[in-house]
């Protein structure tokens, strides 16, 4: 497992936390909800800070699509995550794509936890601008990078 120590109070986990969403009767059968990033608060008992899946496919222009793209499924997915894990922000990140606008939507049951759509550049070279990759993550997440370390 990959950990990252955000600030003092808050880690990050690339997965290997997961909650069980569904089980059968026979219990080697089981869905799991595996979030691909979980920061969490190093105060036990709370729920995590922020998580956020990744995605893969190019958003759409407000003109092409008013969903941009993003589908039922993910919008599915992120809601099962919220309430499962009790988390208040989540965020489904997307490669940025010319004229997709990020937009943040709200549970209508509960408008304190928040489905956020975010995009990062990924036109550069990864392994030479590593740091610079390493800040937008910072940006979207909302943390500090001052009190930070990054492992990985």
């Amino acid at each position: 497992m990959k950990d990252w120590k955000i600030g003092s109070s808050k880690s990050c986990h690339a997965i290997h936390q997961f909650r069980i969403l569904i089980y059968c009767l026979s219990p080697k059968k089981l869905f799991k909800l595996k979030p691909d990033l979980l920061v969490t608060n190093k105060t036990k008992g709370k729920p995590p800070a922020l998580i956020l899946d990744t995605k893969w496919k190019c958003l759409k222009s407000d003109e092409e699509d008013r969903k941009n793209g993003v589908s039922q499924a993910d919008m599915y997915q992120m809601y099962a995550y919220a309430k499962r894990f009790d988390c208040n922000n989540t965020i489904l990140l997307y490669p940025e794509t010319a004229d997709v606008i990020e937009k943040t939507y709200c549970l209508l049951e509960d408008e304190n936890k928040k489905i956020r759509i975010k995009t990062i550049n990924l036109n550069m070279d990864l392994m030479k601008m590593r740091d610079d990759f390493k800040q937008n993550i910072f940006k979207i997440i909302d943390v500090n990078e001052e009190n930070t370390i990054f492992h990985g």
